[in-house]
C-alpha cells in the first residue's frame, strides 16, 4: 500500500541529550532494556520519555523508537537486533519538527564501482564498493522563529552530526502505534535563501548523511 507525502515529518534531535551511566549493569532484551544494578530511568537526572529515540552504544547500532518508560525499564516498539546483559550507555534523542517542509528528497545514494578486470576475463569484471547514502534535501518556507530550521542553521555552524528521521504517514502516531521511519546521523550542509518579488521567501536544506540509513515499518500494539 503507498504511503501518502502529505503528513510526512521530518525530524531533528535537539542537542540536549539525555545518557545512562555506563557502569550501570542493563539486560537488553527482544523489546526491553532492564536495568539490574541501582538506576532510575525516569528520574530527573535521565528523564527518558516516550517522546524520545534511544542508541545503544557499544551493543546495538541502530536507533529505536521508546514505547514506555518506567523506573527500571525501557520498552521499545520493534525488536532489538542484539540482546544481552551488559554495562552500556543508553542516549536518548529528543526529536523535534522540522516546520514548514514543501518537499523533500532522499535518502539516496549508490555505491562506487570497483573494476576488478584482469587478463583473463571475458568480459568486465566488477564489484561494489562501501554504499553511500547521499543526502536529504528539503524545500522549506522559511521561518526565523522556527526551531528546527534554527537548529540545522547551528547545526551546519558548528559542523555537528546529528540524529534526524523521517515520520511517515501511514499511521498515526500514539501511545500504542508507531509509524514507518527512516532515521540517520547526518551534517547539515547547506542552508540557503530564496526569494523574489511578489512571492515567499523559501530555503532549501541539504542533510549529508553519514553510515547507514535505517528503515522500521509501522508497530501496532
Amino acid at each position: 500500500m503507498a504511503v501518502e507525502s502529505q503528513g510526512t515529518l521530518i525530524r531533528r534531535a535537539s542537542t540536549a541529550l539525555v545518557t545512562s551511566s555506563a557502569s550501570t549493569a542493563m539486560d537488553i532484551q527482544s523489546t526491553v532494556i532492564v536495568c539490574t544494578g541501582t538506576i532510575d530511568f525516569t528520574t530527573a537526572g535521565l528523564g527518558f520519555t516516550t517522546s524520545m529515540l534511544i542508541k545503544c552504544d557499544a551493543k546495538d547500532t541502530s536507533v529505536y523508537a521508546i514505547k514506555s518508560v518506567a523506573a527500571t525499564a525501557i520498552a521499545i516498539y520493534g525488536t532489538f537486533g542484539t540482546t544481552g546483559a551488559t554495562n552500556i550507555i543508553i542516549t536518548g534523542y529528543s526529536m523535534g519538527n522540522v516546520g514548514e517542509v514543501v518537499d523533500f528528497g532522499g535518502p539516496g545514494g549508490a555505491a562506487g564501482v570497483i573494476d576488478v578486470t584482469h587478463l583473463q576475463s571475458t568480459a568486465k569484471e566488477k564489484m561494489i564498493g562501501v554504499r553511500d547514502e547521499g543526502q536529504l534535501t528539503m524545500t522549506l518556507n522559511y521561518d526565523p522563529t522556527d526551531t528546527g530550521q534554527i537548529g540545522m542553521k547551528a547545526d551546519r555552524a558548528a559542523r555537528y552530526k546529528n540524529l534526524y528521521d523521517i515520520l511517515f504517514h501511514d499511521l498515526d502516531k500514539s501511545d500504542s502505534a508507531m509509524p514507518s521511519r527512516a532515521d540517520f546521523f547526518g551534517y547539515c550542509n547547506g542552508f540557503s535563501l530564496n526569494g523574489a518579488a511578489d512571492d515567499k521567501v523559501s530555503a532549501n536544506a541539504a542533510i549529508e548523511i553519514s553510515g547507514a540509513v535505517n528503515y522500521s515499518t509501522k508497530v501496532t500494539t
